[in-house]
């Protein structure tokens, strides 16, 4: 075997182990658009008062969905004839709420069922 020939097999073998890293990594993953809790959308706020828009409330969302934690999330605060739900005090927010718009789960998922 050539220099060559044995790079080529190592960089197969690690490239294989890389893509074989990030598949995993994707099947346990799972992101959820406008996601709700108890029939209303996921409140921004952990619990009242604030802070809000704080990845708290996006983490306690992925728990309860049996992953680790949200590797992304995004919210905005949102006027409408709507309620949403807070994860920390179970509180029910009204008007003009923070509403969590999406989250991205990550980590082992011991629940993938719908929202």
């Amino acid at each position: 075997m050539t220099i060559r020939s044995i790079a080529t097999a190592i960089a197969g073998v690690a490239g294989g182990a890389l893509l074989s890293l990030a598949l995993s990594s994707a099947a346990h993953a799972r992101s959820f658009n406008n996601p709700h809790v108890n029939g209303k959308r996921l409140d921004g706020c952990y619990s009242w008062p604030g802070p809000c828009r704080s990845r708290k409330a996006a983490n306690a969302f992925c728990r309860r969905k049996g992953y680790d934690r949200a590797s992304d999330f995004e919210a905005s605060n949102q006027f409408g004839a709507y309620q949403t739900y807070r994860l920390g005090d179970g509180g029910v927010c009204t008007a003009s709420c923070t509403v969590m718009t999406y989250v991205r789960c990550s980590g082992d998922a011991d629940d993938d069922g719908d929202e």
